[in-house]
């Protein structure tokens, strides 16, 4: 079972928009410069799960952003087809975040995973 892959998509101008790879990682924290996707504050986020498409599965979603604040976002998530969620996270304080699928009910699994969100250019 797979859970939990993120993607980019601008809420401004509705195309996706790739990682800010051109900033200096000196002038990021290490955290950015690891390897660690990263998206520009103020761009949708869309997240992803896939699980074994099974019946009364509950998914819920999390997200810690970099004030350490968690917020249950399992309201936003939508399931387009049997095993496979979305949920929307638009990021406004840059910083390294973290965030959490749990599958309850019928199919129980985890996952977690991370990015960090960049400084808004403009």
């Amino acid at each position: 079972m797979s859970v939990g892959s993120v993607s980019a998509v601008s809420s401004v101008i509705g195309r996706w928009l790739p990682p800010l790879c051109s900033i200096a990682s000196s002038i990021l924290p290490a955290f950015a410069s690891s390897g660690v996707s990263q998206y520009p504050a103020n761009s949708l986020l869309q997240f992803s799960a896939t699980i074994a498409p099974v019946v009364n599965a509950a998914m819920t979603f999390k997200i810690r952003t970099p004030d350490g604040v968690i917020t249950d976002y399992s309201s936003t998530v939508e399931s387009n087809s049997l095993g496979n969620y979305v949920a929307s996270f638009l990021p406004v304080q840059p910083g390294p975040h973290q965030y959490e699928w749990v599958a309850t009910g019928a199919a129980q699994t985890s996952s977690i995973g991370q990015f960090y969100c960049t400084p808004g250019l403009f």
